[in-house]
């Protein structure tokens, strides 16, 4: 079977995935400096982003999903900022980042 280009606008899906990048990297930019330092280690040490949402848990608050149980020993961090949980719920997550500021945000993994 030939496809044509208004069955598969490539020029359109590459539009649509930049956008949805684009705003996946602003929503990161709300993650307070302590979180942004421990998704950056996490990325540096070979872990993935897979998923970024938004409102959850709160309103305006960002969630990042790791594809990968989280790598780093995160030793040095504000405790004033964010604080460490380990869920390990197959319902839920394994563990995360909490942010104490409102709105709440969160790295699971």
């Amino acid at each position: 079977m030939k496809y044509s280009e208004k069955d598969f606008d490539i020029k359109r899906l590459i539009r649509k995935l930049d956008a949805e990048f684009i705003l996946q990297l602003l929503l990161l930019e709300k993650l307070p400096p302590s979180m942004q330092t421990i998704l950056d280690a996490e990325i540096k040490a070979g872990n993935r982003i897979v998923d970024v949402m938004e409102d959850y848990p709160d309103p305006h608050s960002v969630c990042v999903t790791l594809g990968e149980k989280f790598i780093v020993k995160h030793k040095n961090l504000d405790e004033d900022e964010v604080e460490f949980f380990l869920c390990n719920d197959p319902h839920y997550w394994f563990a995360d980042y909490t942010s104490k500021t409102y709105p709440k945000h969160l790295i699971i993994c």
